[in-house]
């Protein structure tokens, strides 16, 4: 029995966790318009959620300086 929880905890710490699954998508966004596109327009389930986003604000904020630093 404990070599059972001994394979699921090692299974468990081989899953991505939600940073890893947000980075990996964030990483495809900035490479192909395409998942950009889908992902800027795709519907939100919660429309009371505020426009103010840090996540979002601080990429925008390090695009434009790469963009600014590439001029």
């Amino acid at each position: 029995m404990g070599s059972r929880s001994k394979r699921f905890k090692l299974l468990l710490e081989q899953l991505p966790t939600n940073r890893q699954s947000a980075d990996e998508i964030v990483q495809m966004a900035w490479f192909n318009p395409g998942v950009a596109a889908y992902l800027l327009e795709r519907p939100i389930k919660n429309a009371n959620v505020p426009a103010y986003n840090i996540n979002l604000r601080r990429l925008i904020a390090a695009d434009n300086g790469a963009r600014e630093s590439g001029e």
